[in-house]
């Protein structure tokens, strides 16, 4: 349902999710991109999930939450980065996506380091 709202934010996500492993980051989102998929005028989209080393808390978030998920497994790059780390992911009423290391602070990803761990 909402796969193709996180396929077209997914560039941007990438990028926070790298930064999110020193502090939080923040996306305002457009709620037009929410209307035209759920019809209605004031879609209630809020989730709140954790994706620790590639396994979801809770197991089944809605929907919203369960297509990021399933966008940020299906697409290497992310796939590797949610498998390595803890992230808190939550999606505002206001449609402000944030992100935030919920583990360890390790060290940022790089692309060499992105590299080296594919190639294991």
């Amino acid at each position: 349902m909402y796969t193709n709202i996180w396929k077209k934010y997914l560039p941007v996500i990438k990028l926070l999710l790298k930064k999110s492993l020193t502090e939080e980051q923040l996306l305002v989102m457009d709620r037009f991109d929410f209307e035209k998929v759920n019809k209605a005028r004031k879609p209630l989209c809020a989730f709140s999930m954790e994706m620790n080393k590639g396994k979801l808390s809770p197991f089944s978030p809605p929907a919203a939450g369960k297509d990021l998920a399933e966008v940020l497994l299906g697409d290497p790059s992310t796939a590797t980065m949610v498998r390595q780390h803890h992230f808190a992911i939550s999606l505002t009423n206001n449609f402000k996506l944030q992100i935030r290391n919920a583990g360890p602070i390790g060290e940022p990803i790089t692309e060499e380091n992105e590299m080296t761990s594919s190639e294991n």
